[in-house]
């Protein structure tokens, strides 16, 4: 995995960009909504295997339901590479950074956790059926049918993106909160 990229680095070429592209700015909508629900970005989230499993997944996803037909693996690949150079660019992650940090972090559990994570939120929005049982997306759903009716749309249009919402706050933004708390003090 990501040989294609690392060859295409060395030429000076990245490789396909239009979905790859498409799906990397819509993580970084992601992470930007995290930096709102957290008021700001932790530096330890750049080497937060979590973090970096959450992002690169919810890349992949997005480049794969956006795709016209198959998604080519050189595209998936790109567009977690750039979720990851763009999500911590300000901190100094370029491309061959993103690839080092995917790279290293795949193989660990708390990747696979954020990648499971990233499923469930996309699963939502995109409204899956075969997922639509998940009891993490049930509860979710019950907590968003149970808001009053003026404060749902601040999550969403949708049911489906207010479902979203709320799973990506209590499985994403609420770990983050609880490990590194507010941007600047201490954990």
């Amino acid at each position: 995995m990501f040989g294609w990229l690392k060859r295409g680095a060395q030429k000076g070429q990245a490789g396909p960009r239009d979905v790859a592209e498409e799906a990397a700015r819509d993580t970084y909508r992601l992470v930007a909504k995290l930096e709102d629900a957290l008021g700001g970005m932790h530096s330890a989230m750049t080497e937060d295997p979590f973090v970096i499993g959450t992002l690169a997944a919810h890349a992949a996803i997005v480049a794969t339901v956006t795709s016209d037909g198959p998604c080519p693996l050189p595209v998936v690949e790109t567009a977690m590479v750039r979720a990851i150079e763009y999500a911590f660019g300000a901190a100094g992650v370029g491309g061959a950074r993103a690839l080092e940090l995917l790279l290293q972090h795949k193989s660990r559990p708390e990747y696979a956790r954020g990648s499971q994570i990233a499923t469930l939120i996309l699963a939502a929005r995109f409204a899956r059926d075969d997922l639509q049982d998940d009891p993490l997306l049930v509860r979710a759903r019950e907590r968003v049918l149970s808001m009053p009716d003026a404060l749902r749309p601040s999550f969403g249009s949708t049911e489906a993106e207010q479902v979203s919402a709320q799973l990506f706050h209590d499985l994403f933004v609420s770990p983050l909160k609880a490990k590194y708390g507010e941007p600047g003090k201490a954990p």
